[in-house]
């Protein structure tokens, strides 16, 4: 069984690597700028707040609770997650946004950067959903994730407010930012994914052993 944990464990550092591996490669061949990795990462947000949402409405029950739940209870703690997250969530992406454009008539990235940025985008997502999928099997989103937990993924942003300083920079001289800032900010942003990813897997593991 801890061997079958282990396996899965990899398998998802694995899959956000890539992820990760993706947004890099595309911000060498693909010509990105600091204004499009915030793009991307700001997509990954949108990505993960349908994630936590999902995990929200397949608890079937409240936190510590061993037994069933009051309905009306749970039902409850399910709004509250869901408002907090459908509230926070667009508001973080949507600064990114305006960050990255400022004036809605600037609103526009080359066809080729943007078939590059979907691909970048449906990476998370289907990295994201198949840990969703993997970690729903084995009963881990039976409890409903506490407030923190639907928060946890906003742990981005102090790494994105650096992101937002060089996408804020190009906009308004048009000049690409530093080659050496920009690695560090791929850099960062893989580090922190990854990171929170183990937090996850951490917070999942102990759900399932309090279960057992």
């Amino acid at each position: 069984m801890r061997k079958k944990r282990d396996a899965g464990r990899l398998q998802t550092l694995l899959r956000i690597s890539v992820a990760n591996a993706v947004v890099v490669f595309s911000t060498f061949y693909s010509d990105w700028t600091l204004r499009v990795v915030t793009l991307a990462y700001a997509g990954e947000l949108i990505i993960l707040m349908l994630v936590v949402q999902a995990r929200v409405l397949a608890a079937k029950r409240m936190p510590g609770s061993r037994g069933a739940d009051d309905g009306r209870r749970l039902r409850r703690g399910k709004f509250n997650a869901l408002m907090i997250a459908l509230l926070i969530y667009p508001l973080f992406a949507g600064v990114a946004a305006v960050v990255v454009f400022g004036d809605v008539h600037d609103w526009y990235v080359p066809r080729s950067i943007l078939l590059s940025l979907c691909l970048a985008w449906l990476t998370f997502l289907v990295s994201h959903t198949l840990d969703f999928i993997a970690t729903l099997r084995i009963g881990a989103y039976d409890e409903l994730i506490g407030d923190r937990r639907v928060m946890a993924p906003l742990w981005r942003w102090p790494v994105m407010i650096f992101a937002f300083l060089g996408a804020a920079f190009e906009r308004d001289t048009g000049q690409e930012f530093m080659p050496w800032y920009f690695i560090l900010i791929l850099a960062a942003m893989a580090y922190v994914n990854i990171r929170l990813q183990v937090a996850e897997m951490d917070a999942i593991r102990a759900t399932v052993r309090r279960k057992q």
